[in-house]
């Protein structure tokens, strides 16, 4: 149900997470001279995912572990961090079938 949930609302979890994307396209940019390809996506994607991983709340609605943290709510922790890393995992792996391609 969760993954359903999210899927619906990606949409809108990509729009809040705009700012990080953003941050996360200019280190991968900048980083160029300094890490290697593989580290560098990486660390971007990981940037990328503190903006898009979602929390949900007692209704199941997702909104972004950030906004929780930005609003002084307390976020589930090992829900957070799960989702954190599923939701990095999900970008790492689609940037590089993107790249090779």
């Amino acid at each position: 149900m969760f993954a359903t949930i999210t899927v619906i609302m990606a949409p809108l979890l990509f729009a809040y997470g705009l700012p990080f994307i953003g941050a996360a396209a200019l280190f991968h940019r900048f980083a160029a001279t300094n890490l290697a390809r593989g580290r560098r996506l990486a660390v971007a994607t990981a940037i990328a995912a503190l903006g898009i991983a979602p929390a949900y709340d007692a209704y199941h609605a997702p909104s972004p572990i950030y906004l929780w943290v930005a609003k002084g709510q307390a976020i589930p922790g090992v829900e957070s961090i799960a989702s954190f890393v599923a939701t990095w995992a999900v970008l790492y792996l689609a940037s590089r079938a993107l790249a090779t391609k």
